[in-house]
């Protein structure tokens, strides 16, 4: 196995890094985010989609905690409650929208 500094030292290597499951993958899952994104956008307000897309950094908080073994530390904590509550107080306002 080659550690991160011969990663980039020859062509073959950039091309198999490329070619890892691991790269493949996650190109593969951003293009279906990219999707159901555009698929959000046609359906509701966009005042509404970008504020719930929030969302992802209370998912990337957790997963990096559960996944990684990152601490969970109280401002961690705090900053993902000020966005839940900031998506929440858009979200009730945003059914006004949708209802119209």
């Amino acid at each position: 196995m080659t550690n991160k500094e011969d990663s980039f030292q020859s062509i073959a290597s950039i091309i198999k890094m490329l070619l890892s499951p691991y790269i493949l993958g996650g190109l593969f899952l951003y293009g279906v985010a990219t999707i159901i994104w555009l698929f959000i956008l046609t359906r509701v307000p966009l005042s509404v989609a970008y504020p719930v897309q929030s969302m992802g950094y209370i998912l990337a908080v957790f997963g990096a905690y559960f996944i990684f073994h990152e601490p969970l530390t109280f401002p961690k904590i705090a900053g993902v409650l000020f966005i839940m509550l900031g998506v929440s107080i858009i979200g009730f306002s945003g059914n006004e929208l949708i209802n119209k």
